[in-house]
């Protein structure tokens, strides 16, 4: 956001822009090192930590016997510190010791620091170096090469500045943030307990297992798919380095990261072809059905564009009067790990039009196959839809945040915005 240099009740610092009541302090005054050894025995058993980068927080590793611990020097976890990885510090390797840490230990990599009570919110702090000028800061007391060469200075640490709001401001931040960090946390866990309901659905009904009334008279049999569709294996142009086989607009030319990129329908394509290049390929249209036999295999995707499929695809054809389309993508996603399973052996596995060919599929009903499909496509919509709330949380998570840690937005006012608009 840009910001006019005579903006009124802004002072300008090495970190940007913040609020005239705000300071700038290092990190040393806000925090005290925390450091207590742990007397190894050889006998007893230990929990070490480790941290994910990018904020991801922390994990517990395997517990393991002192004897395995040796000569490493490590120390016990205090609750309620800000813990980082010297070794990732650059890669936003840093979180927050809670309860759950009671009782482990980390090596001299984590240095622990406890905020200094009514000066500094921990989650306050945390935020900051969440934040993109936060790793900044953070890349700032890293020196070195890149990857593990580049490892946080903890003197350097210990003088860094951050924006400091007055302590109320600090925790009104952090809880505005953390009220998001939990809608955010909520939406993923609908979306995982929606995601393992309709896996137990696929699970109950793409085997028969359930059955809905109407249909349960009817046996539940199988056949071969090779007997119900047209199964023809994609083509490249050759050599495919060659530039005039590709143009700027035309056919799409469908890759393995089109498909993996996107759920029932494919969209669009990170390639085109040109009327040569086209010509040497297989066509597909709008409505058609593929799926992909190398690399990442047994992958069913809708086309929704006029494109062309290389050797890493077949199209499925012609089997409108006997499959529902729809339930045909859901259960070939249902098998897709068995298929993956099923490649010919070798550097990489992938299938043929033979081994497609013999995928047994349900033989029922089109009506009970667009029954099953409505209901399994219905839980995909209420999954997308949980998805597209979720990015849209971290999107507005993400511009909140940058305003609050900058002061353009000051919890303190009434209405929530920034006090000179």
């Amino acid at each position: 956001m840009a910001v006019n240099e005579n903006r009124k009740g802004y002072k300008k610092t090495k970190l940007g822009w913040i609020p005239e009541d705000w300071e700038t302090k290092k990190i040393d005054s806000l925090f005290t090192r925390i450091r207590k050894s742990v007397k190894v025995e050889p006998d007893e058993i230990y929990e070490e930590i480790g941290i994910r980068s990018h904020g991801k927080g922390l994990f517990h590793k395997e517990p393991v016997t002192g004897e395995k611990i040796g000569n490493k020097s490590v120390f016990w976890i205090e609750t309620n510190c800000l813990v980082l990885n010297i070794v990732f510090a650059w890669e936003q390797a840093v979180a927050k010791t809670t309860d759950l840490e009671k009782g482990k230990i980390a090596s001299h990599r984590f240095p622990m620091y406890k905020a200094k009570p009514q000066i500094t919110d921990l989650d306050y702090v945390l935020y900051f170096f969440k934040s993109p000028i936060g790793k900044h800061s953070l890349g700032l007391a890293s020196p070195g090469g890149a990857g593990r060469n580049k490892t946080l200075g903890q003197g350097e640490f210990s003088k860094l500045k951050i924006p400091y709001p007055p302590y109320p401001e600090q925790q009104k931040i952090a809880k505005i943030l953390t009220t998001w960090d939990k809608a955010i946390e909520l939406t993923q866990e609908l979306i995982q307990a929606k995601t393992r309901r309709k896996k137990g659905l696929m699970q109950q009904l793409l085997t028969g297992k359930k059955r809905f009334e109407e249909f349960r008279k009817k046996s539940w049999k199988k056949d071969k798919l090779g007997n119900n569709a047209l199964i023809k294996r994609g083509a490249s142009p050759r050599p495919i380095t060659d530039p005039k086989y590709f143009a700027t607009q035309g056919r799409g030319w469908i890759r393995i990261s089109d498909v993996t990129s996107t759920n029932m329908y494919i969209k669009s394509a990170s390639q085109y072809l040109s009327d040569l290049g086209a010509s040497k390929s297989v066509a597909v249209n709008k409505g058609d059905f593929i799926m992909s036999i190398c690399a990442t295999i047994g992958v069913p995707r809708i086309v929704d564009f006029p494109a062309c499929i290389h050797d890493g695809f077949v199209l499925i054809s012609n089997f409108s009067k006997v499959l529902d389309k729809y339930f045909l993508y859901h259960y070939i996603s249902y098998i897709t790990e068995k298929l993956s399973n099923s490649g010919q052996p070798g550097t990489q596995k992938n299938l043929n039009t033979t081994i497609v060919g013999n995928i047994e599929i349900p033989k029922i009903t089109l009506k009970e196959q667009t029954k099953i499909a409505a209901v399994l496509t219905a839980c995909d919509k209420e999954i997308d839809l949980l998805n597209q709330k979720l990015e849209a949380l971290k999107q507005q998570k993400k511009g909140l945040m940058q305003k609050l840690l900058t002061g353009q937005i000051r919890p303190s006012t009434s209405s929530g915005h920034d006090k000179n608009d």
